[in-house]
């Protein structure tokens, strides 16, 4: 009944909507500001034109480098920034809709020489990026079909990038160039954050649905390999994710509700005629009218989250800016299953509860030491807490718990950078970072000994790790720059010590092709659960995995990118990874290469290592003539060699993953448009330990061919997602109605092989299924 209420709801929404539409084109306001990329000053006279316009319209920035253009009719519009002694930029279709104003924070970098020709601004922000990243803004993040506003399902998008859908279409991991997506580093607002997502588990990096919604997001920033020299404790990749600031001149509102739930946000000016801004975001889901009509995201459970998040700016005239920012999720679901009971009834044969709550809080401050010397420093605290358990009923049915885990992080970190600029050839970063780690672990599983819970984990304490880093940028001439850096980290657990050089290089060889390339070394400790959980060494002695070291390795990257046409253009990258000092069980096939969560308490060495190799290329068209496409495929390697000495693929090693993006807009009216995305994957499947039927028959529990481990692939992955969006401008508002399926095809992807001991026969568990999202959107 409530999924048919809210359908007829939007229905009407749409047939309204052209009935209030007025005759009049509404117009709107696009302004901003305009910096110096390596200083951050403010850059006085620069002239920004709408250049699609006759005659053309535009600005000039003020002293602060500031700029508004006023009363300009909604529509797309491709803008130019230009500069004396700076690289003249293009920022191509910026949508003005009537609903928000348009607020564009520009950064633009001095010119070696006088350069001719113009670039479109697609540089990552960190200035000392040199290869295998992406940047990319809200726009992106509401455009791509199947994303459902969720950063982390956009980055999946791209080459040598692959989501959960290997494991379940549910997750957002992020899996890179075979590596296990624990090794990924989030930060937010220039801080290291643990994983911002719904759900996520101890040790890992993902969860369900990401705690920040795209109506937050600024420019941000992901790697994929030889990432700059201020990022440290990262194996596979860095999400640096920035916040917008709020509109400082106008309180702007954004509501949007759909069949997960409600979205809404608020930002403008603390009071007229002041800089300072705020901007806030609120979000609540369930799954319930989803499982309504049939869609069982996860079995017998309904997930419901809600999160919070802020980002509040505050200019000073003589102590610099300050920038308060936060995010916060709740997340709990509950699931059961069903089965026979010992006395011969159905009934729950298991109950499990699981909740993640994160909360973050900073602020930051930026201090202009000089017109190129600035400082920053940023304090955090974040605090997460990850329960779980699971119980099962006794032969008098009873339910008794056999797992009960409550961890509960807390961390205090400060940083502090210094950036200075000696003139347009050489740029210089150098920063400290401290963490103070508390933790209040707790892990029991049922003994059978015991006849109860025993502890696997049960610490609480704090420790500390300090991380130091130097960037240096040296443009030799107008077309070759050089990056290079040396990151270091201390882990005061067990005084482990990484010194990690890094080296980037790009040079334009002419005005239509680049070559790239990056060299550097990185490492990533273990969650804390992994370093202070009971490891039982037989015949009642116990220790722990207190001094394992960093996992480590080498990264090495080439590449090349051409432009075809004016926008057109094609990338090719290949890399080699060399992964040593990786923690596995002698004598063992296992590796924590292969383990994207939880924790162990095996007793762990560092003496296994790995090796991911591959090629990625990447055909695109950014949007114009009202289309666009990416399309890429990567091809790769993923080889481990675990405490037994033999090399195996790992789990990841799907050996191939195809991607096809793409959209087409259609203008309706001079105010109402109709957008078309779609995203289809193609991937190998990854790796699954084969079991021996009949050991398992005779031994009536599933027996694992552990000589074969990882040697076979699950059945290829494939799944289409499909996006439309009808939008109209009125005055003063913008409506729009979305509907976004994920697997339109209704494909189900096989998820694992399982033994059954009532069939005693091994089957493929098949998961999958169409998940359309109706939603309506207000802008005012």
């Amino acid at each position: 009944m409530k999924l048919k209420q809210n359908i007829r709801s939007l229905l009407f929404l749409i047939i309204f909507i052209p009935i209030t539409v007025s005759g009049q084109l509404p117009k709107q306001t696009i302004r901003g500001s305009v910096t110096d990329k390596d200083s951050k000053i403010p850059l006085n006279g620069v002239s920004i034109v709408l250049i699609d316009t006759s005659p053309l319209v535009g600005a000039i920035t003020d002293i602060d480098g500031n700029f508004v253009i006023a009363d300009v009719p909604i529509g797309k519009y491709n803008i130019r920034i230009s500069y004396l002694g700076y690289e003249t930029i293009d920022i191509p279709n910026v949508v003005l809709t009537s609903g928000k104003e348009v607020v564009l924070p520009i950064e633009i970098s001095e010119s070696v020489e006088a350069l001719e020709g113009v670039e479109v601004t697609a540089a990552p922000r960190n200035p000392f990026a040199s290869v295998s990243k992406l940047s990319f803004s809200m726009k992106e993040a509401k455009q791509y079909a199947g994303s459902f506003n969720d950063p982390s399902r956009i980055v999946t998008t791209q080459a040598g990038v692959f989501g959960g859908g290997g494991s379940n279409d549910v997750e957002n991991e992020i899996i890179i160039r075979g590596n296990s997506p624990r090794g990924l580093l989030w930060r937010v607002e220039g801080i290291e954050v643990p994983s911002p997502n719904h759900f996520t588990d101890q040790g890992a990096s993902s969860g369900s649905i990401s705690i920040i919604s795209s109506n937050m997001l600024a420019n941000s920033d992901f790697f994929t390999g030889a990432f700059p020299a201020e990022y440290g404790n990262a194996l596979s990749g860095v999400f640096d994710i920035r916040l917008r600031k709020g509109n400082k001149n106008k309180t702007e509102y954004a509501l949007r509700a759909g069949v997960i739930g409600l979205d809404a946000s608020i930002e403008g000016p603390f009071k007229e005629g002041s800089d300072a801004s705020y901007l806030l975001n609120y979000r609540y889901s369930t799954l319930t009218l989803l499982n309504d009509i049939g869609i069982d995201l996860v079995d017998n459970a309904i997930p419901v989250f809600q999160d919070l998040a802020f980002n509040v700016f505050l200019p000073t005239e003589k102590l610099g800016n300050f920038s308060l920012f936060g995010i916060g999720g709740l997340s709990k679901e509950t699931e059961f299953t069903e089965g026979t009971l010992f006395d011969g009834s159905s009934g729950k044969i298991e109950e499990e509860s699981f909740s993640s709550d994160l909360g973050v809080v900073g602020l930051r401050h930026n201090y202009r030491l000089s017109d190129k010397t600035f400082i920053e420093n940023i304090i955090s605290f974040s605090a997460n807490q990850i329960t779980f358990n699971r119980a099962v009923p006794d032969t008098e049915g009873q339910f008794v718990e056999i797992n009960n885990e409550d961890f509960v992080d807390k961390t205090t970190r400060f940083s502090t950078m210094l950036n200075h600029k000696f003139n347009a050839r050489h740029l210089v970063r150098t920063g400290v970072i401290y963490s103070n780690l508390s933790y209040d672990l707790l892990s029991q599983s049922f003994n059978l000994s015991e006849n109860g819970l025993v502890d696997d984990v049960n610490e609480s304490g704090s420790t500390s790790v300090i991380q130091s880093y130097i960037s240096w940028k040296y443009r030799v001439s107008k077309n070759f720059v050089l990056n290079s850096g040396l990151h270091f980290m201390h882990f005061f657990l067990n005084d482990n010590n990484s010194i990690e050089p890094r080296l980037g290089a790009k040079w334009l060889v002419d005005d239509k092709q680049s070559i790239s390339m990056g060299i550097g070394l990185h490492s990533r400790r273990e969650d804390l659960a992994t370093y202070l959980s009971s490891v039982n060494l037989g015949n009642g002695q116990f220790s722990s995995n207190r001094q394992l070291g960093f996992t480590k390795a080498m990264h090495y990257v080439l590449g090349y990118q051409r432009a075809l046409s004016e926008n057109l253009q094609i990338k090719i990258e290949a890399y080699y990874q060399d992964l040593f000092d990786v923690p596995v069980v002698d004598d063992t096939f296992f590796s924590i290469l292969n383990t994207r969560k939880g924790f162990t308490s095996f007793d762990l060495v560092n003496t296994g290592s790995g090796e991911n190799y591959g090629v990625e290329i990447t055909l695109a068209k950014q949007l114009a003539n009202n289309y666009y496409f990416n399309t890429n495929l990567s091809l790769f390697e993923s080889k481990y060699v675990g405490g037994n000495g033999l090399e195996r693929n790992t789990l990841y090693n799907g050996n191939f993953i195809a991607n096809i993006i793409g959209g087409k807009e259609y203008t309706l009216s001079s105010n109402k448009t109709l957008n078309l995305n779609i995203r289809a994957v193609y991937a190998g499947g990854q790796r699954f330990i084969p079991i021996d039927l009949e050991q398992s028959i005779e031994q009536g529990r599933p027996i694992f061919t552990l000589d074969e481990i990882y040697e076979n692939r699950l059945e290829d992955y494939f799944r289409t997602d499909f996006q439309a969006s009808y939008t109209v401008n009125l005055p003063k508002k913008t409506l729009e109605l979305r509907l976004e399926i994920q697997n339109i095809t209704n494909r189900e992807n096989v998820r694992e092989i399982r033994y059954s001991p009532i069939t005693e026969s091994i089957d493929e568990v098949r998961r999958g299924q169409l998940i359309p999202v109706l939603s309506a959107q207000i802008k005012f």
